[in-house]
C-alpha cells in the first residue's frame, strides 16, 4: 500500500509539473498600494477577474499566494497594462526585479496590456516541462496573439531545455515581438542522432479563417546574442506553393554575434541580417555548420559580413523551367553590401522528377561590394529525386552585377571540375562554369562568356567570375 500511495504521488507530482497552472497578471487592486513588480502577489491572480458587468475596470478582485513557477503560463488579462487606480503609463511596463521561472507566457489581445518587461539585468527561465503542443509538435514557450502595439522583453531569456523534442516561439499578431535584453540562451544541445530545434514562428497572412491570423504581420526582432547548441529555424509559416501569402519578418540586430547550431530559413520566410561588428549566422558545431535556405525565403543585408565564412550554405530551390526565374526561388539580397561564405550546396528538396535547382545572389543597390564563396557541391551518389539535382536545369544566377564595380569570387577553380551533362539532348561534359549566369547581360541579344582570372587579394589566390561579351 505504501507504494502504490507512493506511486500515485509521484504520477500526480509529474502531472502538476508537466500541466502547472494559469495565471493571470491584472492590474492591481483597487484599493491599497500597488505597483508593477513581478513578484507583488496582488499583481497575480489565478482566474481572469474582468467580468463586464462586476468587475468592468479590471481590478484584481482574488490575489494569488504566489507567483508562476517554472510549469506555470503567465497571461495578460484586461487592462492590465494599468498600475491600480492610477490609470496606465506611457510604456505600461512590467518590472522584473529577481530571476523568474515560468513555463510558458501567452500575450493576447487586451485592453490597456503591458508592453514591456523590463529587467536587464536579470532573466526568466523557460522550463520546457508543461507547455502545450502545437504547430508540428513543438512545445510553445511565447505565443503573442491580438496584443496592441509591441511587446518587448527588456532581460536575458534562458530556455532550460533537455530530451528530444522542440520550442517555439511565435507571433501571430499585427505588431512585433521583441527581445532586447543581452543574451538569448537555450540551453542543452543534440546528441548523436537527434534533432532538437528552437524556432521562431510568424504566422502567414492569407483569407481564410480568423480575421487577425489574417492580417497578422508583426516581426520578431532579436536584438539580442542568441547562443544555441540546438538547430534555430526561422520560419515563415508559409506554403512554397502559396504565392500570396506574405506574413512578418524576423530582424537580428545586435552587437554580439549570434552562435547557434544549424540554421534554417525556411517556409517563405524572410530575414533581415543587421548585426554592427558581428556576425547573425555562425556555429561552433564539431559536426558541420551549415544554413539551409528554402522556397521562398529571402535574406536581406544591412550590414557587411553577417554570416561566418565558414557557414556551408545549401540552396534547396526547385526551379521548374529552366528557361525562366521560378517564383519559387529563395534570393540573397546583398543590398549593396559584401559578404563571404563556405561551399555553396545545391540539393533537390522536392519529388519531382528532373527537378533542377536556381540559387540566386542579387547585389542590389550600392557602391562596390562582394560575394566570396568556397566552392559548388551536389549531391550526386543518391539516384533518387529526393536528392539528386539535374545539372542542365541547375544555376547560381547573379542579378543587379555592375560590372567594374560588384565583384564575384571563389576560393575554388570552377573550370577544373567538371561534370557529365544530364540533358538528353546535349551529353557533353561541362566545367562548373557552366553553372553560373548573369541574366542582365542576356537581354538585348547581348551574348556573353564566364571570364575565370585568378586574382591575389590579401596574400590569398582567388577567382574571380565575371561576364564577357563574345568577341571582346
Amino acid at each position: 500500500m505504501k507504494n502504490k500511495i507512493f506511486a500515485i504521488f509521484a504520477a500526480s507530482l509529474a502531472c502538476s509539473q508537466v500541466m502547472g497552472a494559469t495565471y493571470y497578471w491584472t492590474r492591481g487592486t483597487a484599493t491599497g498600494s500597488n505597483n508593477r513588480y513581478y513578484t507583488n502577489i496582488n499583481n497575480w491572480s489565478l482566474i481572469d477577474c474582468y467580468n463586464s458587468s462586476t468587475n468592468p475596470n479590471g481590478y484584481n478582485t482574488s490575489p494569488a499566494t504566489s507567483i508562476p513557477g517554472e510549469s506555470d503560463t503567465m497571461r495578460l488579462t484586461y487592462r492590465s497594462g494599468a498600475n491600480g487606480s492610477d490609470g496606465t503609463s506611457a510604456t505600461p511596463t512590467i518590472m522584473l526585479n529577481a530571476n523568474v521561472d515560468l513555463g510558458q507566457i501567452v500575450i493576447n489581445n487586451t485592453d490597456q496590456p503591458p508592453l514591456l518587461i523590463s529587467g536587464p539585468d536579470n532573466s526568466i527561465t523557460f522550463n520546457k516541462k508543461a507547455l502545450n503542443s502545437d504547430i508540428k509538435g513543438s512545445y510553445i514557450i511565447i505565443t503573442k496573439e491580438r496584443n496592441i502595439g509591441t511587446f518587448s522583453f527588456d532581460t536575458n531569456i534562458i530556455v532550460a531545455h533537455s530530451g528530444n523534442h522542440n520550442v517555439t516561439i511565435q507571433n501571430t499578431s499585427d505588431a512585433d515581438l521583441a527581445f532586447l535584453g543581452k543574451n538569448f540562451t537555450v540551453e542543452g544541445q543534440m546528441a548523436s542522432g537527434e534533432y532538437r530545434e528552437v524556432r521562431f514562428y510568424t504566422a502567414p497572412r492569407k483569407k481564410g479563417g480568423d480575421i487577425w491570423i489574417d492580417y497578422a504581420s508583426g516581426d520578431i526582432i532579436l536584438n539580442t546574442a542568441l547562443y544555441s547548441k540546438m538547430n534555430v529555424v526561422f520560419s515563415g509559416g508559409g506554403k512554397p506553393t502559396d504565392a500570396n501569402a506574405s506574413r512578418g519578418v524576423f530582424w537580428l540586430k545586435g552587437t554580439e554575434s549570434n552562435v547557434m547550431g544549424w540554421t534554417h530559413i525556411r517556409d517563405c520566410a524572410k530575414v533581415y541580417l543587421d548585426k554592427r561588428g558581428a556576425q547573425a549566422i555562425s556555429s561552433d558545431q564539431s559536426n558541420g555548420k551549415y544554413l539551409y535556405f528554402g522556397w521562398r525565403s529571402q535574406i536581406i543585408w544591412l550590414n557587411d559580413n553577417q554570416i561566418a565564412d565558414d557557414i556551408r550554405v545549401q540552396f534547396k530551390t526547385p526551379i521548374a523551367d529552366a528557361q525562366s526565374p521560378s517564383d519559387l526561388t529563395g534570393i540573397f539580397y546583398l543590398n549593396g553590401h559584401s559578404e563571404r561564405i563556405g561551399t555553396i550546396d545545391l540539393w533537390n528538396d522536392n519529388s519531382t522528377p528532373k527537378q533542377g535547382l536556381q540559387a540566386v545572389i542579387d547585389f542590389g543597390n550600392g557602391g562596390e561590394q562582394s560575394f566570396t564563396f568556397a566552392g559548388i557541391n551536389f549531391q550526386t551518389t543518391n539516384s533518387t529525386f529526393a536528392a539528386r539535382v539535374y545539372f542542365y536545369r541547375t544555376f547560381l544566377d547573379f542579378r543587379n552585377y555592375r560590372l567594374g564595380e560588384d565583384h564575384v569570387y571563389c576560393k575554388a577553380k570552377l573550370s577544373s571540375s567538371s561534370f557529365m551533362n544530364d540533358d538528353p539532348r546535349d551529353r557533353t561534359t561541362k566545367t562548373y562554369l557552366n553553372l553560373i549566369r548573369f541574366p542582365e547581360f542576356g537581354v538585348f541579344g547581348v551574348d556573353y562568356e564566364i571570364a575565370e582570372t585568378q586574382v591575389t587579394i590579401n596574400g590569398e589566390t582567388l577567382y574571380e567570375y565575371s561576364p564577357r561579351a563574345l568577341g571582346d
